[in-house]
């Protein structure tokens, strides 16, 4: 029996394949690299620009902007397990928050990655969980963009119902 591939299932499945694959070459990059996946392409961008997600935050002020984006820079070392070094000397004030967070921002990434929080993507002969075939993934994802284009575009004008 195949569950259905929801959009949750599918950004597990996609975040267990890039810990799968960057393990292979070089196993102690693999949370970085999970991480540097969904904090640079989603909640960093959110972060910076409210405004594209549909946030009604105040970020027009240049203040305001600089400092959602040391707000990004400060998760995306959470991220990649990283303090600040002598490139910006201002942020290592932060060091400390960074050492005593990065172990819970591992553990997501695992969990995101790894345990799937006791969902299974596929099951194999002995009900045991099997690796998605790539073009499996592919052919997920592809679905899932063309159902959200259409539901973005429905009429036509741009307009997200």
């Amino acid at each position: 029996m195949v569950p259905v591939l929801t959009l949750e299932r599918l950004f597990r499945a996609l975040c267990h394949h890039i810990w799968e694959v960057v393990e292979d070459r070089f196993p102690d990059s693999r949370h970085s690299a999970v991480g540097s996946f969904i904090f640079l392409r989603f909640f960093c961008p959110a972060i910076v620009a409210p405004e594209t997600i549909d946030l009604d935050a105040s970020s027009d002020s240049r203040e305001v902007r600089r400092a959602l984006l040391l707000i990004t820079k400060v998760i995306q070392n959470l991220a990649n397990n990283m303090v600040f070094g002598n490139k910006e000397p201002h942020m290592k004030v932060l060091n400390s928050f960074l050492s005593e967070n990065i172990r819970q921002v591992t553990k997501f990434l695992s969990d995101v990655a790894v345990s799937y929080y006791g969902l299974t993507f596929i099951y194999g002969a002995e009900g045991n969980q099997v690796r998605p075939r790539s073009w499996e993934v592919a052919a997920a994802t592809k679905a899932y963009q063309d159902d959200a284009e259409r539901w973005q575009d429905a009429d036509g004008d741009n307009a997200i119902l």
